[in-house]
């Protein structure tokens, strides 16, 4: 690619990776039209203009491959991320490509679960890829609805759960308990009851006591 493409890797010095990073993002003639990355990629980046991202490889782990796509489908981002994944036929990344697209769908949308679909099936992923390819229609065929039936129910479960990140975030003891104090003391105030009374029997109406703090009121019969 020559002086159109930009080198980025932990390799570098952290001033080299400064340096292919502001020449991915110049737009004169000396700007690079392409960023080659290792898998640290641009790390705490913001490039909001590029919106192409080349998958040279599939490593069987749905985390690091959403990593790669989160360096940058992010907020702010100006256009949506096009990927584009190069794969052999007849290689172990066929296999992972099936995998991640037709039963995880990791290319569509974010996956919150996409560690949790690691741990439980890359290895069962791997040995499949390491069989003739020849029974990898066979395998795939059990093994992808049974993937994509566990991750629908990994993703129920965690839409049913608890955010315990938030709850932790936005609990605070003694605003929460001044709060709860000051209801208590509205609900047991009987001050607004004393006032509509008076002002029911002001304007001609009966307030009939049927329960607790309950009324019915009518228009008083006239003589």
């Amino acid at each position: 690619l020559g002086e159109k493409a930009a080198l980025h890797h932990d390799g570098l010095p952290l001033a080299a990776r400064d340096l292919a990073i502001q020449r991915f993002s110049e737009k004169d003639a000396r700007a690079a039209a392409v960023l080659v990355c290792s898998e640290c990629g641009p790390e705490g980046r913001s490039l909001p203009f590029a919106h192409h991202l080349v998958l040279f490889d599939l490593p069987p782990d749905p985390l690091r491959i959403q990593k790669r796509i989160g360096s940058l489908d992010r907020f702010g981002h100006m256009a949506k991320v096009r990927l584009h994944i190069p794969y052999i036929a007849g290689t172990p990344s066929e296999v992972f490509f099936r995998w991640m697209n037709e039963a995880l769908h990791l290319f569509e949308r974010p996956l919150d679960v996409a560690h949790r679909c690691g741990v439980e099936f890359s290895e069962k992923a791997r040995a499949i890829a390491a069989q003739p390819k020849e029974t990898w229609d066979e395998a795939l065929a059990a093994f992808l609805p049974e993937c994509q039936a566990r991750t629908d129910e990994l993703k129920a479960q965690v839409a049913a759960g608890r955010d315990r990140l938030t709850e932790l975030s936005s609990f605070r003891p003694l605003p929460a308990h001044r709060l709860v104090e000051s209801v208590r003391r509205l609900d047991s105030d009987l001050s607004l009851d004393f006032l509509m009374l008076r002002l029911f029997d002001h304007f001609g109406f009966d307030a009939e006591d049927v329960g607790e703090r309950t009324y019915n009121v009518r228009p008083r019969e006239k003589d």
